[in-house]
């Protein structure tokens, strides 16, 4: 009987999941607060917390997924700018201090492409993209995941100014922060996406000019990964994906107007939304698909 504990740190929420034999048996989600010592002490109570009734030597391993590029040897958090506080934090060493328990730190979105893969495994290539507080992204090709900084790719010179302090990046134009700052600043209404793609889905005519002008930023970032990588797949993950067709389609036509190849993959909505990344910490137990 093999236990493994999966963590999906973001920078909204933190989910953290007891798996036993390749199923989530329990979890437990509470908002992420912001600052190094915050975030740890919230992970160590998560931890506990899932761990109620089980002796903690049946645990394999602790894996965690975190919105940001990884020193994955190190167990190291190079820089995480939707979670402030955790720059080159090793967190891999204080949780192995603390529980005695193997612990792999990873980039969420591998996890989480993985967790697709895992399901889609008829098919040799897939990117995964997912919107939430940022835009995560990785990349499979024959069972080995490889990091992107997707998100971060210019897609307008000089334009909107990115967390990460760049500008024009995609992630300025298309996550959760961006959507609600932008509406913001076009329209003088603060709301959340959420509330803009109900808008847009009931015809406002401000919202759904705006969602299209989100979907034809999106359309532009896909557009370029479609003639890089030409994907059998991709995938769209996250919070701002459960709107569904409401941001692709304008970002489909996007591609259809601007793709090099003649691209025959499809793109769709996660079948497995916010446990997809616990699907890729079962799927990589003993396996060496997670690459640089």
């Amino acid at each position: 009987m093999s236990y493994l504990i999966a963590i999906d740190l973001g920078g909204t929420k933190t989910i953290t999941a007891l798996i036993k034999n390749k199923k989530i048996i329990k979890k437990i989600k509470f908002q992420t607060i912001k600052g190094k010592s915050n975030v740890i002490k919230q992970l160590i109570s998560s931890i506990y917390f899932v761990l109620i009734s089980i002796n903690k030597r049946k645990i394999e391993k602790i894996i965690i997924g975190v919105a940001s590029p990884v020193d994955e040897e190190k167990g190291l958090i190079i820089n995480a700018p939707n979670i402030k506080g955790l720059k080159n934090t090793n967190i891999k060493k204080i949780l192995e201090n603390k529980f005695d328990i193997p612990v792999i730190v990873l980039n969420d979105a591998k996890l989480q492409a993985l967790g697709e893969y895992s399901i889609n495994q008829n098919i040799n290539s897939l990117f995964f993209i997912t919107l939430g507080t940022g835009v995560g992204a990785a990349f499979v090709y024959k069972g080995k995941v490889f990091s992107t900084e997707f998100g971060h790719s210019i897609i307008q010179l000089n334009g909107n100014k990115c967390s990460c302090k760049n500008k024009g990046c995609l992630q300025a134009y298309v996550s959760g922060r961006a959507i609600t700052s932008l509406y913001y600043k076009k329209y003088g209404k603060k709301l959340l996406p959420s509330k803009i793609f109900q808008l847009a889905k009931k015809s406002n005519k401000n919202a759904k000019k705006f969602v299209d002008e989100t979907g034809f930023y999106l359309g532009i970032g896909l557009t370029n990964i479609i003639n890089i990588f030409n994907p059998q797949l991709i995938i769209v993950n996250g919070g701002l994906s459960k709107p569904g067709n409401i941001i692709l389609k304008e970002a489909k036509k996007v591609i259809r107007q601007n793709r090099i190849i003649n691209w025959k993959g499809k793109i769709i909505i996660s079948q497995l939304q916010e446990d997809a990344l616990f699907y890729g910490a079962i799927y990589i137990q003993g396996s060496s698909a997670v690459g640089p």
